[in-house]
């Protein structure tokens, strides 16, 4: 039997007021080269960070997150699986990579004649911050089903979709789950990446959609899937 074909499509919105430039949420497509038709084979692998306002070069941080385990996930299916410690190794690396990007960033700063600041200096010791949702998606060579799988820290959610109905929400299950303080990643210091990350996955198939979303946008979608389903209830 063939593989099954996906149709991928991604979009980033600056806050109201901003401009792309500012835009701190960032996102990466892995995949096969698309077919005459516009679709592609699987693995799929999409990686998805949204930076905390709150810290320093977070958009930095959040690119260099969804670069780094993107790219990893579409060649290495182990990482995402929660019995290997090859996210967490691949996270480790990450951070230390931080560090000699940082090295580069005092040198530009000083080049370009501004250099940091001292109000600046507390933030970069403290670290970047991000949220993290890394998704693959993988052909089944024997049936009509497809498998995915996911790791993800804070509230950018996946949403699976089938016959116009939620059937699966990950990492955040209820809009109540929302906050203006969700688990991070950090580029530095301690962080909740070990306790707190969360795997998961499952099967889908034709015709079933997925939905990767930054917090505002799912909380949204969540609100207006409730909505619905309210207006539907005996």
């Amino acid at each position: 039997m063939s593989l099954s074909r996906f149709n991928l499509g991604g979009l980033s919105v600056p806050k109201k007021g901003a401009d792309d430039s500012t835009c701190e949420d960032a996102l990466k497509l892995y995949h096969s080269e698309l077919d005459e038709e516009g679709l592609v084979a699987g693995p799929i692998a999409i990686a998805m960070s949204d930076g905390a306002s709150e810290s320093m070069l977070a958009r930095e941080w959040a690119w260099r997150i969804v670069k780094r385990l993107g790219r990893r996930a579409f060649k290495d299916i182990a990482i995402l699986n929660q019995q290997h410690a090859r996210y967490f190794e691949l996270v480790s690396a990450l951070k230390l990579e931080w560090e000699s990007f940082l090295v580069d960033y005092f040198e530009w700063r000083n080049s370009s004649d501004r250099p940091v600041q001292w109000y600046e200096q507390p933030k970069l010791e403290a670290g970047a911050s991000a949220t993290v949702l890394v998704f693959r998606l993988d052909n089944a060579m024997d049936s009509r089903i497809c498998y995915w799988q996911a790791v993800a820290l804070g509230d950018t959610c996946i949403f699976h979709v089938r016959d116009d109905e939620i059937i699966r929400r990950f990492p955040v299950s209820e809009v109540a789950e929302f906050s203006t303080a969700p688990d991070l990643l950090r580029s530095r210091g301690s962080d909740a990446m070990q306790s707190c990350t969360q795997f998961a996955g499952g099967a889908c198939d034709v015709g079933d959609e997925f939905f990767l979303m930054t917090d505002a946008m799912a909380k949204w979608f969540l609100l207006t899937s409730e909505a619905d389903e309210e207006r539907f209830l005996p």
